[in-house]
């Protein structure tokens, strides 16, 4: 996405800025991420107006890292008690419904995970057919067009599930990979920790927190004139600084132990009173 400031009038600075020249290019899908992308581009124009002298910066944005992003609060907890948060509910996609598309669903595996399977168009449709071995559904006249795939959705779906909650997660994702249909896994908040394009893709915030070491999902944006997100400051943990704000009011060493030994105040290497996933093993 290229975001152009010479096309920005000046005097809505302050205000809505006018005329943004956004192109997106075939890759970033219809889906992009919004929210992103207005953040991203009043940035650029805050800065063209605060001196800045580049007119076009580039930005970019990914809909998985917007995602991870929306769950941070989940991602910070589950690092601090070592336990998943229980699902929020559950529906079914309506998209497939509308799109007619004859499998757009999540379905079961045999080690207990869930992997969600979309075949879109008859070239997934052969790729399903050889992962999963229906080379009688292969080149069947009635289920040759999205359309007729869409008509017998029920059917389809139950003879997917029967066959893959024989076979655990890994491999029915290789077996999906190989044949180029996509798929995707079903990730909690702390699969997300070691997820691997998260942590390649250097979009972690790194914070420590006492002993305790934490992963904090960047804003799913970079721009191309800007200086990659970091941590600025680490996060103060409770009381950090009880010691020295009770000195500087002209308490003793030995007046601020006894404050702390009554419960008065506080002092903790923690950010959060309560106990850590390490602290419970």
């Amino acid at each position: 996405m290229r975001f152009d400031n010479s096309l920005i009038d000046g005097r809505e600075c302050n205000g809505v800025a006018g005329k943004f020249l956004i192109g997106l290019d075939s890759d970033d899908g219809e889906e992009f991420p919004r929210d992103s992308q207005e953040i991203a581009a009043r940035a650029a124009h805050f800065k063209k107006f605060a001196g800045g002298s580049i007119l076009t910066d580039e930005i970019q944005a990914g809909l998985y890292e917007t995602i991870v992003f929306w769950v941070s609060q989940y991602i910070t907890t589950v690092q601090l008690t070592g336990v998943n948060p229980q699902p929020r509910g559950s529906r079914t996609s309506t998209m497939g419904q509308y799109m007619g598309w004859g499998v757009y669903q999540l379905f079961p595996t045999k080690d207990g995970r869930q992997i969600f399977i979309a075949v879109t168009g008859n070239r997934h449709w052969t790729g399903l057919c050889d992962a999963l071995g229906f080379d009688d559904w292969k080149n069947d006249p009635e289920l040759n067009s999205n359309h007729k795939r869409g008509m017998q959705k029920p059917r389809i779906a139950e003879r997917i599930t029967q066959t893959v909650e024989k076979l655990n997660y890994d491999e029915v994702a290789e077996r999906l990979y190989k044949t180029l249909v996509p798929y995707a896994p079903v990730n909690s908040p702390l699969d997300l920790v070691e997820e691997r394009q998260m942590n390649e893709g250097k979009r972690w915030l790194h914070l420590n927190v006492g002993a305790d070491h934490f992963k904090l999902p960047k804003l799913p944006i970079s721009m191309g004139t800007t200086a990659d997100f970091s941590v600025r400051q680490q996060p103060g943990c409770l009381g950090e600084h009880t010691d020295s704000i009770l000195a500087e009011a002209g308490y003793s060493a030995q007046e601020i132990e006894k404050l702390k030994a009554a419960r008065v105040v506080l002092r903790s290497d923690k950010m959060l009173n309560v106990e850590s996933s390490k602290e419970q093993k």
